[in-house]
């Protein structure tokens, strides 16, 4: 073979080499489309403060503040007092988990930013105990 034909070929096993890495990568690893992870918003803890809780909680056991064995009503009132949120932006609120001394709330607001909160019952769990909001994260804002 004379030495022209000899480097061409070489070439062309080098060049198919290369394309069929090239695809492997792109197989193995991805064009980029609809692969990119989206980071999830991060959770902003709030401080459950146990003996500013107990209080609450005995104010409630004396008939005060009943509002407080609500998670809904505790998700306003954070809104307001935390983060400036009237409630009358509040479009709609949802459940998303509610089991013993846990709940998760979306809050969907007029503006179309989207809360989720986390709230627990620090002091006792049941109908009689106290919610407060563990933490909370903007999904869409």
């Amino acid at each position: 073979m004379p030495g022209y034909m000899l480097t061409t070929v070489i070439c062309l096993k080098r060049f198919r080499f290369l394309i069929l890495l090239s695809c492997g990568l792109l197989i193995g690893f991805g064009c980029g489309e609809g692969r990119v992870k989206h980071q999830e918003p991060s959770w902003v803890e709030v401080p459950v403060m146990m003996e500013e809780a107990k209080a609450l909680q005995e104010q409630v056991d004396n008939g005060h503040r009943m509002g407080l064995r609500d998670p809904h009503q505790v998700a306003y009132e954070f809104l307001e007092s935390r983060l400036k949120i009237p409630g009358s932006k509040v479009q709609e609120m949802k459940d998303i988990k509610n089991r013993k001394g846990f709940a998760a709330l979306q809050v969907f607001l007029e503006d179309g930013r989207v809360i989720e909160l986390q709230l627990i019952q620090p002091v006792r769990t049941g109908r009689t105990g106290i919610w407060r909001v563990k933490s909370y994260r903007f999904l869409k804002g």
